[in-house]
């Protein structure tokens, strides 16, 4: 009987391995004097593609109270937006889903904050 389920649970785990082969993950992050930010594109397919992110404020002034402006920009997208850092410092975002859009290759994703008279770029990176 362990013989079987073993078998079986090799057979399946084989076969689910196979089915992930076009699945990609990709991670970037990057950091500078007042944020941290973290960015991540997952394409579970082909032609599909996910994003999510988190910028978290790590400045020494008082957390902005006021609405942040952000941009993501990498070869195949883009994502924009503008919120307000909740009580951790913290803004979080996904969705940003695509059919039929091209895989992303990038090396880095270029990422540029503003938030009151202030502004700073960060390179992300894998």
């Amino acid at each position: 009987m362990n013989k079987l389920l073993l078998l079986s649970f090799l057979i399946v785990f084989s076969l689910t391995a196979c089915d992930n082969d076009n699945q990609t993950y990709k991670l970037y992050t990057g950091e500078s004097e007042n944020w941290q930010v973290r960015y991540e594109i997952y394409q579970p397919e082909e032609n599909k593609q996910e994003t999510s992110f988190s910028i978290s404020y790590k400045g020494v002034e008082p957390l902005p109270e006021e609405r942040i402006s952000y941009a993501f920009d990498y070869d195949t997208g883009s994502t924009k937006g503008e919120d307000i850092l909740n009580e951790n410092g913290l803004i979080e975002g996904s969705g940003s889903m695509c059919e039929g859009c091209a895989q992303s290759e990038a090396e880095a994703v270029a990422f540029e904050i503003d938030w009151g008279e202030k502004s700073e770029k960060i390179t992300l990176t894998p």
